[in-house]
């Protein structure tokens, strides 16, 4: 029951690309169920699991390319705007944010919040969803900012009942 209604609130969603925080029990299928989303949509689903990225995978200073003003090159899964591929849309999934660090949480709330990464804005038609234990499940979590909390729809407690 739970599993389908959050299915359905991410369709009902997608359309506007809102940003969406889920949070349950860790093996409650939270990213199972945004790929799922994806594919009944026909979008691509790219997912980056937070635990393992480190700051630089999010860009790196391009210190090669001539030019008089600092700039970043940007990752190769980010679908930005004008890239090619990204035209139809798609889900940008970030897997367990809450067990990155603070450093990477900046990144990501800058990329939910201006849909923007080094100032290079994130492509028309896509949704940005993260998925995050609950600490009361024990787990050794950095708390998603209480501006984050406010500025996503966050879903607590789903999983696949």
């Amino acid at each position: 029951m739970r599993a389908e209604l959050l299915k359905a609130t991410l369709k009902s969603l997608y359309p506007i690309q809102r940003t969406v925080a889920i949070e349950g029990p860790p093996g409650g299928g939270k990213t199972s169920i945004v790929h799922e989303v994806a594919e009944e949509l026909g979008i691509p689903c790219i997912e980056k699991h937070m635990p393992t990225m480190l700051v630089e995978d999010f860009g790196t200073p391009d210190m090669l390319t001539p030019g008089e003003s600092f700039r970043y090159k940007l990752p190769d899964w980010f679908p930005y705007q004008g890239k090619e591929g990204t035209e139809n849309g798609g889900i940008l999934l970030f897997d367990d944010r809450n067990q990155a660090g603070p450093d990477l949480q900046k990144v990501l709330a800058n990329i939910c919040q201006a849909r923007t990464l080094h100032g290079v804005r994130l492509a028309d038609g896509w949704q940005v969803v993260s998925t995050g234990n609950r600490q009361s499940d024990g787990y050794q979590l950095t708390p998603l900012a209480i501006h984050q909390r406010d500025e996503h729809r966050v879903m607590s407690e789903l999983g696949r009942c």
